[in-house]
């Protein structure tokens, strides 16, 4: 394909924070059928934004550092992400 054809296409975000505000621009087509509720959508992308996106965004300081470091060297994947490795 070419790139003037491939421009004719939409892409998909690269970001998590993206692809959940995309969600919250664009989820009509998920209420048809009463299969998803505007409650859980919109609980779904809280979580996400709260667990996931904000937690990369704290400062990774030295203790916890070391813990997620000490983590890696045993094998033991933690909850706790540290984006400054």
């Amino acid at each position: 394909m070419t790139p003037e054809a491939l421009e004719a296409y939409e892409k998909t975000p690269a970001l998590l924070e993206d692809s959940l505000q995309a969600l919250k621009d664009d989820h009509q087509f998920l209420l048809k059928g009463n299969v998803f509720t505007k409650n859980l959508i919109q609980t779904w992308i809280d979580y996400k934004m709260e667990n996931e996106v904000n937690e990369l965004r704290l400062p990774c300081f030295p203790l916890r550092c070391g813990f997620q470091m000490d983590s890696f060297r045993l094998g033991i994947r933690k909850l706790m992400p540290c984006n400054r490795l």
